[in-house]
């Protein structure tokens, strides 16, 4: 008769429901899961790919990706101008973000498996694009205010965030959305507020300085500017304007009342897609309570507190002090279609060029945030390897079969969490023009793709409107 703990026990009849459940999906991502959601959504066949979803009964009442299900209908839904089902499905969304917490039975049962088993946790940028949809949908239906309310809860979100970065150092980390700002400015205007909308390109001009530049590579759109020196000589802001004028090196007029306004949100390319990479760290030492990994992989180091028992002879029972080398997957971004991001995309509007520059680059934005929390997610990583090598080696003193058992099954189910929002768009940009009264034709081209729209103008009016091309 085998003497085994109760944890032991149970962790050996979890091991075959952890084995198959990674033998069936095998080493699939995410993407590959749910792919023929993505291959729909990535030939533009939009209501296909809500068809599909909505179909899928099984994928919506997945606890662990639940509230990923919820954001790629919400999404296609806005596409597709189900502009009410969308802004269901992002507040159930949002909800789902606001009352997360750990559940740590299913965390404690992930350090024999793998993060997947858990309810996905969003990653930091991805709580501020629901509030960026939610703003779209909401000025779908010209509820201006209540998308001004939504540019707002991005902005908390951002300063929890930031607040939680400011507790562990001062590193520049993803916390604050110069596109934010800059969206608050273009419906603050829309509504006629200029002193709010100036305050709000002016504080998405400073973070594109502060921050988006030097992290993401992404500088204060044309436009932008444009719109701080507008928006200062419609305030009265005289000095300010001659200010930036001079700063800009160029002169804005105030718009004509007999002009309109079109602003076009350009979605293009799509958001990385999370693969994973396979780390091998080694055990450089241990003391004063800290055990301490080392890998060539970027250099990284993790130490780990940890407190060893000893056993009857004075040594130490087999714990995470004894093991040399641990292999472990973490998560990474795949750019979709590099090709696409390193090409130059140009905007025709009624057949004549016009600039276009990126206001939100989410393809850095997101390996930005992945790499703000990259060493809390190798820490986890190694403690589940070591976790699982601990287990086997308890398991192996007393059967060797178990053993074995064990160690082939926890090697089956380790694998990163690749799970995220995939039908974000790569990058957004944004046109700010003002036209004169009539239909306008905007023709975008990126990546070998031409999408086109029209947008009717009218006199001392504001056009919203959202161009796709993925």
């Amino acid at each position: 008769m085998i003497k085994l703990s109760s944890i032991l026990y149970r962790t050996i009849v979890a091991i075959p429901y952890f084995a198959t459940i990674a033998l069936f999906s095998g080493c699939a991502t995410y993407y590959q899961k749910i792919i023929t959601f993505n291959q729909n959504f990535e030939e533009h066949k939009y209501s296909e790919a809500k068809e599909y979803l909505e179909k899928n009964t099984k994928l919506a009442n997945k606890k662990n990706t639940a509230v990923l299900y919820d954001l790629n209908l919400a999404t296609v839904a806005h596409l597709t101008g189900d502009y009410n089902q969308s802004i269901e499905l992002f507040n159930k969304a949002d909800k789902y973000y606001q009352d997360y917490t750990t559940n740590w039975g299913l965390e404690a049962v992930a350090l024999l498996s793998n993060p997947n088993v858990t309810p996905y946790k969003l990653e930091n940028f991805e709580p501020v694009m629901i509030h960026f949809y939610q703003a779209l949908n909401y000025i779908a239906i010209n509820e201006y205010e209540e998308a001004l309310v939504e540019c707002r809860r991005m902005n908390e979100v951002l300063n929890a965030l930031s607040d939680n970065f400011k507790k562990l150092n001062n590193a520049k980390h993803y916390s604050q959305d110069a596109f934010g700002h800059y969206l608050m400015g273009l419906i603050y205007e829309a509504t006629g507020d200029h002193n709010n909308a100036f305050i709000a390109y002016r504080n998405a001009y400073n973070i594109y300085n502060t921050d988006y530049s030097p992290m993401y590579g992404t500088v204060a759109p044309k436009n932008l500017k444009q719109a701080i020196i507008r928006s200062a000589k419609m305030t009265g802001f005289t000095s300010e304007a001659a200010d930036y004028e001079r700063e800009f090196n160029m002169t804005i007029s105030k718009p004509s009342p007999q002009d309109g306004r079109v602003v076009l949100f350009v979605l293009d390319n799509l958001a990385p897609i999370k693969d994973q990479i396979d780390i091998t760290f080694n055990n450089v030492g241990f003391g004063n309570g800290i055990i301490n990994f080392t890998s060539d992989y970027q250099d990284l180091h993790i130490a780990i507190p940890y407190i060893p028992t000893k056993n009857a002879n004075g040594g130490y029972n087999d714990g995470i002090q004894n093991i040399k080398v641990v292999h472990i997957a973490i998560p990474k971004y795949n750019t979709r279609f590099p090709d696409c991001q390193k090409a130059a995309p140009y905007m025709l509007i009624d057949k004549e060029f016009s600039p276009i520059s990126i206001a939100e680059d989410i393809d850095q934005i997101a390996r930005q945030s992945l790499h703000d929390r990259i060493l809390l997610e190798v820490g986890k990583s190694i403690l589940r390897a070591a976790t699982k090598m601990v287990a086997n080696n308890q398991i192996a003193k007393q059967n060797d079969v178990l053993g074995a058992i064990f160690q082939i099954g926890s090697a089956i189910a380790e694998r990163a969490d690749t799970r995220h929002w995939q039908s974000l768009p790569g990058r957004i940009m944004v046109v700010d023009r003002y036209l004169s009264p009539g239909t306008h034709s905007f023709e975008f081209q990126s990546c070998g793709k031409t999408s086109h729209i029209d947008v009717d103008v009218e006199a001392g009016k504001t056009s919203f409107a959202v161009m796709a091309s993925f």
